[in-house]
């Protein structure tokens, strides 16, 4: 007759099994044990999901828009308008994230210092409010001479939902102090465009805009002239024409 006998489970008295068993397991590429190689890994991949769910313009620390130009002295300037303080709010055209709150131009000059000026009071005073740019970080600051003194000009608008935009005209000194360039018919251009920043068209002696006018269905055409006696732009012209471009709405 052949005998079976049944044991109790004992552990195991293989000292390297002991060891195996009890030293937790570890990932071929990295000193952490798996289970906490698992759970950095999760962590991670929630931060990444939060990162993408986020506005491009976090990453950008405040940096509405930006732009480098040469200056009438051949130094680079980069320019920034900057949020110093505020909020993103959800209150654009079409429910898109704004920054919303108080601003400054910075401009830092090639081997020197930044210069940073106040941006709130040059356009119209208050609170300010600029559309974030999701798909780049920033806009682009877009530069020419409209008074053709050898100094970059620029134009700036803040959050518009219409076919035309308020903008206001700015040029850099050779400091790196921004400063209001003058209109005669008051602190800002009423013309056509749905960025932060653009660029009018040039004349030999100042620009020309164009703003759609919804009642007529024309665009009206405004030329401005460059008094350097009085340091203003004043309104020369002034008429209305029905260009074959269609207006692009306000994002």
């Amino acid at each position: 007759m052949m005998r079976v006998q049944f044991t109790a489970n004992r552990p195991a008295s293989n000292a390297r099994l002991q060891r195996t068993r009890s030293a937790p397991l570890r990932s071929p590429l990295s000193r952490r044990p798996l289970g906490g190689w698992k759970r950095h890994n999760s962590l991670s991949i929630r931060v990444v999901l939060l990162l993408l769910s986020a506005p491009c313009a976090l990453a950008g620390q405040g940096v509405v828009a930006r732009g480098v130009v040469r200056g009438a002295d051949k130094v680079l300037n980069h320019v920034s308008v900057r949020q110093v303080s505020g909020d993103i709010v959800k209150e654009g055209c079409t429910g898109g994230d704004v920054f919303a709150g108080v601003f400054v131009i910075e401009v830092r000059r090639d081997k020197g210092k930044s210069v940073t000026t106040p941006l709130n009071d040059l356009m119209g005073g208050g609170a300010l409010r600029f559309p974030v740019d999701r798909w780049h970080g920033a806009w682009s600051i877009v530069f020419t001479d409209y008074n053709h003194d050898g100094q970059p000009d620029f134009a700036l608008t803040g959050l518009s939902c219409q076919n035309n935009a308020s903008y206001y005209l700015f040029t850099i000194l050779t400091s790196g102090t921004v400063k209001p360039l003058r209109l005669s018919t008051g602190p800002a251009i009423l013309a056509q465009g749905d960025t932060v920043s653009t660029r009018f068209r040039t004349t030999p002696d100042g620009f020309r805009t164009a703003a759609y006018n919804n009642s007529i269905g024309e665009y009206e055409l405004y030329t401005y002239r460059w008094d350097s006696r009085h340091a203003v732009f004043t309104l020369v012209d002034h008429a209305t024409s029905n260009l074959s471009a269609t207006p692009t709405p306000a994002p």
